[in-house]
């Protein structure tokens, strides 16, 4: 017996979770694995698990419409079409299972609405909410960004072409980041430490940290920003819902100050970054 959509939608969102709890093992016990492996391991199979869910559900859209045509229609003569009671029986049969798949949408439809009522107050959108108040309080909006390990990095290239600065690409911000981060060695080892351990790094463990900055996707953070900032000499503020936005500027720096927002749960696997762009007030608001 095949599986209705409601058992399949299930089985899918039970899946996305025991992946989830998979990457965050794999993250855990990387080691000294390369992040870039581990990043692309990843996103292999958050790839993979997608493309099956959306084969599935293709196949079962495909499998539901040739259930409903699998019967012919019988073409009589003429002067045998009547209505008789095979035929209101097989009207009224294909009018229950209209009615019946009707009621499964219905059904879905409530449980959605039921899991987005039970969400309203979970984790992300209590941060978004509180995102979104600070923003409007400086005339802005969000303005997302794509979370593939340059979130950090894309962030700050729509800041510095929003504010009329020269456009850098991720790889030429990257090598501005680990350049800077690399000739300030003394002054910012102190707070850059390893993951494994919380122990400041050595000597080769920097150099390692540096040159994946510049040749991988690994996640941008306060560290990285700073860098950015003082390289670019541009001051960038970082709201978040939590504890005071930070803000990265010295003497000098010329204004506008480029404005991100800081997520800890915006995404399944952690950590993200999005841009900020003018608030648009529509005239109904007005």
């Amino acid at each position: 017996m095949s599986d209705t959509e409601d058992e399949v939608q299930a089985r899918h969102r039970k899946e996305k979770k025991e992946l989830h709890a998979k990457i965050t093992a794999l993250k855990k016990s990387s080691g000294k694995k390369n992040k870039k492996e581990v990043q692309s391991e990843i996103e292999k199979l958050e790839k993979e698990l997608e493309e099956r869910h959306l084969e599935e559900l293709k196949n079962l859209k495909i499998s539901e419409n040739k259930s409903e045509t699998s019967k012919p229609a019988l073409v009589a003569p003429e002067s045998f079409i009547k209505t008789d009671e095979s035929e209101s029986h097989r009207v009224s049969k294909a009018q229950k299972r209209r009615e019946k798949k009707n009621e499964k949408e219905r059904e879905r439809q409530a449980e959605i609405e039921k899991e987005t009522e039970l969400n309203k107050d979970g984790p992300r959108n209590t941060e978004n909410k509180k995102i979104n108040d600070l923003l409007q309080k400086q005339n802005l909006s969000l303005f997302p960004i794509a979370a593939d390990g340059d979130c950090l990095y894309n962030s700050i290239i729509h800041q510095l072409k929003s504010t009329g600065r020269q456009a850098l690409t991720v790889s030429e911000l990257r090598e501005v980041a680990a350049e800077y981060i690399r000739n300030h060695k003394v002054e910012l080892l102190p707070y850059i430490t390893n993951p494994e351990t919380d122990e400041c790094l050595n000597d080769i463990e920097f150099e390692e940290y540096c040159d994946n900055i510049r040749n991988t996707k690994c996640w941008g953070g306060q560290i990285e920003i700073m860098a950015i900032s003082n390289a670019l000499k541009v001051p960038i503020e970082v709201l978040q819902a939590t504890g005071v936005p930070t803000m990265q500027t010295k003497v000098g720096y010329e204004e506008p100050k480029l404005v991100l927002t800081y997520h800890r749960h915006f995404v399944a696997l952690g950590e993200h970054y999005n841009s900020t762009q003018p608030l648009v007030i529509s005239e109904e608001e007005d």
